[in-house]
């Protein structure tokens, strides 16, 4: 059984280019933690989280809106293929070991 990872479902939140606040998090996964998972995100992979305040409708609290610009989004995923090519790059000019 696959345990629910909030920081991960953040990441793929932000990934898909969708705009993310703490009642949306809470009323989708009950959990309130949004703004320690987007600190998290920043400081490991440094992604460059834009963030706003808005007033919710249904409540009229002010909260913190998070996303990531559609050009960000690219740079992430040009990056991480990038990556994943020169790791494989890597293994088969090693052999299949990677040093």
């Amino acid at each position: 059984m696959n345990k629910f990872k909030p920081k991960g479902y953040v990441k793929d939140l932000l990934l898909r280019g969708d705009r993310i606040t703490t009642a949306q998090l809470l009323a989708e996964k009950q959990n309130w933690r949004l703004p320690a998972y987007i600190h998290a995100i920043r400081k490991e992979y440094k992604w460059p989280i834009c963030m706003r305040m808005v007033t919710e409708a249904n409540t009229k609290k002010r909260t913190a809106e998070y996303w990531l610009t559609e050009n960000a989004i690219k740079n992430i995923l040009d990056e991480a293929t990038a990556n994943h090519a020169n790791e494989s790059q890597s293994l088969t000019d090693n052999g299949g070991i990677k040093k």
